[in-house]
């Protein structure tokens, strides 16, 4: 039977789309298990990161090259380790075990210096010239070969999926360490630093390096990175600042650094009191920076000389007060500073200060009665106080003196105020004001004479006290304002007519 062309064109036809239907079945199926394949790839590389930081055993469960669950596995395993070393080390020998990593002997002004130089740090920076070994390399491996190896192939294997981990790379310079394999450390912590300026223990133990070996302008910019990107690095990189600003060749770089006002420098500053063995190091620190375009701001100042006055080196403090002092006001600082009150206090050791208390308020205040006098104010409100809130430090040798002031304003009370001056050391009375109380509608001056002993006595405080001598006395109410505070040498006149 012959066939029309019509039907065998037809046959023709769909043979053809019965063979491009087999090609498009297989494309689909290939699309529907290539996508079965990406979605488990997602599944297990996703979810297995998302659980490497919180659960990494389930991490590496689903992805067993999962680098960042191995590198946490990993430090895990030290760190248990390095504490089943130290409870077992407090057992045997009851001591307590641990401390500051680096840390240097802490007798520096922040701590119980009796003078003005303290015993120098126990590990001198640059000084491998004796040949004696530093305690970190002298102690005993702190992890097991056995340990270390399992780790090592742990972190080997986090960088066959990560290589530039840096996390990983500082690890295994810490085994190297333990190792006692020092330059194989450095070249890892090299690498880890390299990789990320984050990973703040490859930066520590690069700055310590340094510092040890001498390299002074890489040891600085170490402890500039590391205060840069770790909040904490101030308690750390102190005494590596503080050693460094006490030796003659690293110094210069220290104060330029400093000079620079980097944004770490308050707190690095205050970090280096612990460390310094001089109390006038930080003092050579400011001076070099006095007249640069950042000097040393009111904080910076304000916590130096707050330090000396507390360790009692008085006497630096207040040369180093004087050498910060505007020149106006230097030119103008008598025995009591700022004593008309033109100037806001600032806190200062051998400047008003002005604290606030319940039931009272103090400041300076414009002076009604001149256009630009100002005066001190004390407000009290109803109820006991005690008040000693106003006060300032001064630096008084043994004389004669008479103290004077002018006082106006209105007090009601059993009792009054008084200024005093007291041996700071002992809080001996050696002057007092008669009690101020009462009513003065117009300025009206008080005075007192006082002798300055020759002992024991220097510096003193001058404050304003309530004179209440029990719980009843503390009731006081009013206003009351203070001007033209003063201090001068006084012979009496008998002493003079002899």
């Amino acid at each position: 039977m012959h066939q029309s062309p019509n039907a065998i064109a037809h046959d023709h036809d769909e043979s053809a789309v019965a063979v491009s239907r087999r090609p498009s079945m297989l494309t689909a199926a290939a699309l529907v298990v290539l996508g079965l394949v990406l979605v488990w790839l997602v599944i297990t590389k996703t979810l297995s990161a998302y659980l490497a930081h919180e659960d990494p055993q389930r991490a590496l469960s689903l992805d067993s090259s999962e680098p960042t669950a191995l590198v946490k596995l990993a430090t895990e395993r030290l760190k248990t380790s390095e504490a089943e070393e130290a409870d077992a080390t407090m057992t045997r020998n009851d001591v307590a075990v641990g401390g500051e990593t680096y840390s240097g002997q802490k007798a520096g002004i922040a701590g119980s210096l009796s003078s003005l130089a303290a015993a120098r740090l126990r590990s001198q920076p640059g000084a491998d010239a004796g040949g004696e070994k530093s305690a970190e390399t002298e102690e005993k491996a702190k992890w097991s070969s056995q340990l270390r190896q399992e780790v090592t192939q742990s972190l080997q294997a986090a960088m066959l999926s990560a290589p530039l981990n840096a996390r990983a790379l500082q690890i295994l310079g810490q085994i190297a360490q333990d190792e006692g394999d020092q330059e194989r450390t450095r070249r890892l912590m090299t690498a880890a630093a390299h990789v990320s300026l984050r990973e703040a223990p490859a930066i520590a133990w690069l700055l310590k390096d340094d510092y040890d070996a001498g390299r002074w302008d890489e040891a600085l910019k170490l402890a500039d990175t590391l205060l840069r990107t770790k909040s904490a690095a101030p308690a750390f990189a102190g005494r590596f600042l503080s050693g460094m600003a006490e030796n003659s060749q690293a110094s210069p770089s220290v104060k330029a650094m400093l000079a620079d006002d980097p944004p770490w420098r308050t707190k690095a500053l205050e970090a280096m009191y612990p460390h310094v063995t001089d109390a006038r190091t930080p003092f050579d620190l400011f001076l070099a920076l006095k007249d640069t375009a950042h000097p040393p701001d009111r904080e910076e100042l304000a916590r130096y000389l707050s330090l000396l006055v507390a360790k009692k080196f008085y006497e630096l403090a207040y040369y180093a007060w004087l050498q910060f002092l505007p020149p106006e006001d230097l030119r103008t600082a008598g025995l009591v500073f700022n004593g008309g009150f033109e100037r806001p206090a600032t806190g200062y050791p051998f400047d008003w200060s002005i604290t606030q208390t319940s039931g009272a308020t103090a400041g300076i205040v414009a002076r009604t009665d001149q256009s630009d006098g100002h005066a001190l104010s004390v407000e009290f409100g109803l109820g006991r106080i005690k008040f000693q809130n106003v006060q300032q430090m001064i630096m008084l040798p043994s004389a004669h003196y008479r103290l004077k002031g002018e006082v106006k304003g209105q007090l009601t009370g059993r009792r009054g105020l008084v200024w005093r001056v007291r041996c700071a050391d002992t809080s001996t009375v050696i002057a007092e004001t008669p009690m101020i109380f009462g009513v003065a509608n117009t300025w009206r001056e008080f005075s007192a004479e006082f002798d300055v002993p020759a002992n024991d006595c220097r510096p003193q405080l001058l404050r304003l006290e309530l004179d209440a001598r029990s719980a009843s006395e503390e009731l006081i109410s009013g206003t009351i304002y203070f001007d033209n505070l003063s201090i001068a040498r006084f012979m009496p006149k008998a002493a003079a007519l002899e």
